[in-house]
């Protein structure tokens, strides 16, 4: 897409104003303006034109759960903001961590945390099985003309992540909780190609080994299983288990506090940085039949 000032530059063309001479008739109801003044009135007009239309060709999509932040002027409205989970994944880390980065961003939502990472210089590769967030992560992304280089946008369950590629980080956030089965879904992780994962789930408070069924927090569905809060001992355990070293929980406090308590902003309380163990055998694909 053309910059702003450029479009802004090209209408003034057009228009036939001599734009090396101050204006000695009103345009668009305005005073007589230098040129200067004129393209920044220009600029703030197609701003506003395009916001309008942009917020217009989203709301035939549907209202986002995630929001996305572009810029100060273009921003999609969600229910929970990336900006916090971002805060989360940059700590302690250098500015530059993620530049030239491949990122694979497994349930990526409406893509507002895979912008962050882009804005840092990842290039990425987002993961996500709901239509209703694909096409919205679709719609941003030929809408601001964004290349397959810089992001890559598959319709596609995360069990089928593993055949695309090699990563440099992949990030599996929000996700252990909902699987009937954690282990399995962090054996599933173990099988992509990358050495550096960020894991995230919810969790309970506690020091023992122990789950509770997430049913018992939506006694009105009809499903037996609707996943797991675990403790945080327990999840370390079954990173371990799955072949994952090195964990680094990135806040201590939250971790230890059930995830009723979890802060403003924030849709996890348990957030992990992990290596692979190389030296671990994987579970072929095909055994995860019971997640």
């Amino acid at each position: 897409m053309q910059s702003l000032e450029g479009r802004a530059s090209q209408l003034l063309d057009c228009c036939c104003i001599d734009r090396c001479a101050l204006l000695e008739r009103t345009f668009f109801g305005m005073k007589s303006m230098d040129k200067n003044e004129l393209l920044e009135t220009l600029k703030r007009s197609i701003l506003a034109t395009e916001k309008t239309d942009f917020l217009k060709k989203l709301s035939e999509i549907g209202p986002c759960h995630q929001s996305v932040v572009f810029n100060d002027d273009f921003r999609i409205p969600g229910i929970w903001n990336p900006l916090h989970l971002s805060e989360m994944l940059f700590r302690g880390l250098p500015e530059d961590h993620w530049e030239g980065k491949r990122v694979l961003d497994l349930g990526a939502n409406s893509g507002g945390l895979t912008l962050e990472l882009m804005k840092r210089g990842a290039r990425c590769v987002a993961v996500e099985y709901k239509r209703e967030y694909y096409e919205q992560m679709m719609f941003w992304k030929k809408y601001f003309d964004i290349s397959d280089d810089l992001l890559e946008v598959h319709h596609d369950t995360l069990f089928n992540s593993n055949k695309l590629g090699k990563f440099d980080i992949v990030l599996g956030l929000g996700l252990a909780y909902h699987f009937r089965n954690i282990s399995s879904f962090l054996d599933y992780l173990h099988t992509i190609t990358c050495t550096h994962f960020f894991i995230s789930t919810q969790l309970m408070a506690g020091d023992g080994l122990v789950a509770v069924n997430r049913k018992e927090f939506h006694p009105k569905s009809r499903l037996p299983v609707l996943g797991w809060h675990v403790t945080n001992n327990l999840f370390i355990n079954m990173l371990e288990d799955s072949g994952f070293e090195n964990i680094r929980v990135l806040d201590e406090d939250i971790a230890k506090c059930g995830w009723e308590s979890i802060p403003m902003g924030l849709t996890n309380n348990g957030y992990y940085f992990v290596e692979k163990n190389t030296n671990v055998i994987d579970f072929s694909a095909k055994n995860m039949k019971f997640l």
